[in-house]
């Protein structure tokens, strides 16, 4: 599986810029940049946020395992997806033309079937990648791979959950990015369902 260093690195490679150059376009000096590249640090999002401009790619590009997982498309007009609360995901899927649904709309630049949909992160299961109170948008058309960020729900259960899809031969698992969590195990067989795949990552960082 490779890490946001090693995606750091390709990028930067396929582009023929040495660690020297892009530490110089950041401001940064070549140290950081090398110890993002050795995964011995993790970028936080506005570092991401410069690295994904000095590349000329996208945040998720960087985050994502595969660069498919992130389908970026130009459009003269931006689509727009509901931003869902957690408890009303199950809901949507089931009947996404209802109008009883949030009537709060998130703006993408990425081509998303009509029933996508937005959800705020809500405590640092997913930290440091994905940080409380950032959005993902998610695609529920897109078929889930082996890493993966998916909405899910687990059983029967009517709130969903934010994690990666992993697959350990014959098993899956759902995988928070804080190591202080545990894998949850993903059973199908018991009712649990992937109800999107995460596509996009919003945040937007206040200065004081």
């Amino acid at each position: 599986m490779e890490t946001i260093g090693q995606r750091i690195r390709r990028l930067r490679k396929a582009q023929d810029i040495s660690q020297r150059e892009l530490g110089d376009r950041l401001a940064w000096g070549n140290t950081r940049l090398s110890m993002y590249e050795r995964d011995e640090r993790t970028p936080k999002i506005r570092q991401l946020d410069e690295l994904s401009k000095a590349l000329g790619c996208t945040v998720a590009e960087l985050i994502n395992d595969e660069k498919s997982n992130v389908e970026s498309v130009t459009r003269p007009l931006r689509n727009r997806v509901r931003l869902l609360a957690w408890d009303e995901i199950t809901q949507y899927i089931d009947d996404p033309e209802n109008d009883s649904h949030s009537q709060e709309w998130v703006e993408t630049d990425l081509q998303v079937p009509k029933s996508g949909f937005a959800l705020r992160v809500v405590g640092d299961s997913m930290a440091p990648t994905f940080p409380d109170g950032c959005v993902v948008i998610a695609d529920p058309v897109k078929p889930a791979v082996h890493g993966s960020y998916v909405i899910a729900r687990l059983g029967q259960r009517e709130e969903a959950t934010f994690k990666q899809y992993v697959k350990d031969g014959s098993a899956s698992y759902l995988k928070p990015v804080n190591p202080l969590y545990p894998m949850i195990p993903f059973i199908p067989a018991e009712g649990s369902q992937i109800l999107g795949v995460v596509v996009e990552m919003i945040h937007r960082i206040s200065f004081l």
